[in-house]
């Protein structure tokens, strides 16, 4: 499978009563191209637990499942449930990671246009090719606010406080130098830290198009090389649906990361990309896409300058194409 790119995605939703409702998601894939994740068949590509921000190409094995049930009290209130697995592998020397996540949150709607609500998370990560965990933990609150029919401003704020363990490299005491001939040992390190969480999206649907804004600050799995990190990104969007065969999108984005663990530097990179699909017929569709990345690290022999091409062909149920970003 070497210079391929292979993802399965499923979603589901179900609604037993007017107060119940689940909804659950899989995303499973693998890839060996840094660009390829951003452009998930199913899953939320939003995710901070998705491999999106790799640095190098090298192969990466990847698996989500959530589950998620909202109850309605009233017809103003409403609490729901979520939980999340996933497994990232990575091959040579780059860390993997597991991790788990279960939350709760509470909404109430002021009128027809607004919501609020409050929300606590907690998430664990593990990382089986390092020593080293970290549990984060998730407050915020949520105000939705609804200009017109098609056109949202979804807002969450609050705080995170990380606990981290792992290794990192010092230098030698001198008497250990004498004694060893080494300059550098490794030691173990735990560090806590609380530091601003906040997720920001401006969506507006129209018949034949669709716009996305959005900037977030929110803790982050790592990418290989990090470990647990506070990832910042604005990113934006723009799709096109002329006909009910084809579609066409735009999107870029500029991230950066810094390690909420070891003393190790951050980066930062900027990105974009255009995609075309085409619906030939019970739901195959032909798509391509060209991408572009630049890199801000401090390795002197990584390309920093990245460029992606590809076409294939993917199935889903829907009538019309699958928009991609």
């Amino acid at each position: 499978i070497n210079g391929s790119d292979h993802f399965l995605g499923y979603d589901f939703q179900r609604v037993f009563t007017e107060r119940i409702a689940i909804r659950g998601q899989s995303t499973a894939g693998t890839s060996n191209r840094v660009f390829s994740f951003a452009n998930l068949v199913g899953g939320n590509a939003g995710s901070s637990f998705l491999p999106l921000n790799d640095l190098f190409d090298a192969r990466v094995y990847f698996l989500r499942t959530s589950m998620g049930v909202t109850y309605r009290l009233t017809k103003r209130l409403q609490v729901e449930l979520q939980a999340d697995g996933f497994n990232i592998r990575r091959v040579n020397a780059l860390t993997g990671v597991n991790g788990y996540s279960a939350g709760a949150s509470v909404n109430y709607r002021l009128n027809q246009r607004q919501w609020v609500g409050a929300l606590y998370n907690f998430i664990h990560f593990d990382y089986p090719k390092a020593f080293g965990e970290s549990d984060i933990q998730m407050f915020g609150g949520v105000f939705v606010h609804n200009f017109t029919r098609r056109i949202q401003l979804e807002t969450t704020a609050g705080a995170f406080r990380s606990d981290v363990a792992g290794t990192r490299v010092v230098a030698a005491d001198p008497i250990v130098r004498e004694l060893l001939g080494i300059d550098q040992i490794a030691e173990a390190f735990s560090r806590a830290s609380v530091r601003p969480m906040v997720n920001i999206n401006l969506r507006a649907g129209f018949r034949q198009s669709s716009v996305a804004l959005g900037y977030s600050r929110t803790p982050s799995a790592g990418n290989g090389v990090l470990q647990t990190s506070t990832g910042e990104s604005f990113n934006g969007s723009y799709s096109y649906t002329p006909d009910r065969r084809s579609t066409f999108s735009f999107s870029g984005n500029v991230m950066r990361a810094s390690s909420l663990g070891a003393d190790l530097p951050g980066f930062a990179s900027l990105g974009a990309a255009g995609n075309a699909s085409y619906l030939l017929r019970r739901g195959f569709q032909v798509f391509s896409t060209i991408q572009y990345r630049y890199t801000d690290v401090v390795f002197e022999r990584y390309p920093k300058n990245t460029y992606r091409i590809g076409i294939g062909i993917t199935y889903s149920n829907s009538a019309v194409p699958v928009t991609y970003f």
